[in-house]
């Protein structure tokens, strides 16, 4: 969090906006306990410092002694769709800023052990090592000042297609398989064109780690009628 948004904090937290803004990304709850615990999970991500589990949410919330349970039980295992309140971060996001353009991140989260859904071994070339991670592939409404994040998936390897136990201890559909990142990226924009209220802007993406992905990548968005900015390997021939 900037010192800025420090700042801001307390306004914030006093006028309702932040209130407002859980009301209007997860309104399409229809228990009010999920929402209520929705608008607490936002507050307490914005105002504890440092790790944010579970229990250190619900202590910087001073919401009473079952205050952890309840936060786990709407994150983790309340049956509620995620998919509304990320259409809704988007259009949120083109109302409050011009977005200019819709950019892929990718996101390493290191782990520790093999429990967490995803997790495995990676190089990453950035550092040279090899790190025990989960990946995630995230689409940013991109402006002049900011990029927001507005849906993202996390990367399942091709081994945990075929491990029963793996996908029944985190409990993984049957229907949710690996794919690439070009698939990932094109499930994002796929998931999210219907509902933006803006003439299409260009996605931006890096593939100058996989040689093939960006043609792939590039050929698939202009058959959805999508401009694209899309970095490729060094090396790559560009007719």
């Amino acid at each position: 969090m900037t010192e800025l948004q420090d700042h801001r904090l307390p306004e914030l937290i006093a006028d309702g906006s932040i209130t407002s803004y859980a009301e209007t990304v997860f309104g399409h709850l229809r228990r009010a306990d999920q929402r209520r615990w929705a608008a607490a999970y936002v507050l307490g991500l914005l105002t504890t410092p440092g790790r944010k589990s579970v229990k250190r949410l619900a202590a910087q919330l001073h919401a009473g002694p079952t205050a952890a349970q309840s936060l786990h039980q709407f994150a983790n295992a309340s049956p509620w769709e995620w998919d509304p309140a990320r259409y809704e971060l988007l259009r949120l996001a083109e109302r409050r800023t011009r977005v200019r353009a819709w950019t892929v991140g990718v996101a390493v989260l290191p782990k520790r052990g093999n429990h967490s859904c995803g997790v495995h071994q990676r190089f990453e070339r950035a550092t040279g090592r090899t790190v025990n991670c989960q990946m995630g592939i995230g689409l940013f409404a991109s402006s002049d000042t900011a990029h927001i994040p507005v849906d993202w998936r996390l990367r399942l390897p091709k081994e945990w297609d075929e491990d029963a136990e793996l996908r029944a201890r985190t409990r993984i559909p049957d229907t949710v398989r690996h794919c690439s990142p070009t698939e990932h990226v094109l499930h994002l924009v796929d998931s999210l064109a219907p509902h933006s209220g803006r003439e299409p802007v260009p996605v931006v993406a890096d593939t100058s780690h996989h040689p093939t992905s960006g043609a792939h990548l590039a050929t698939e968005l202009t058959a959805r009628g999508r401009h694209s900015v899309i970095a490729v390997p060094h090396g790559l021939r560009v007719v």
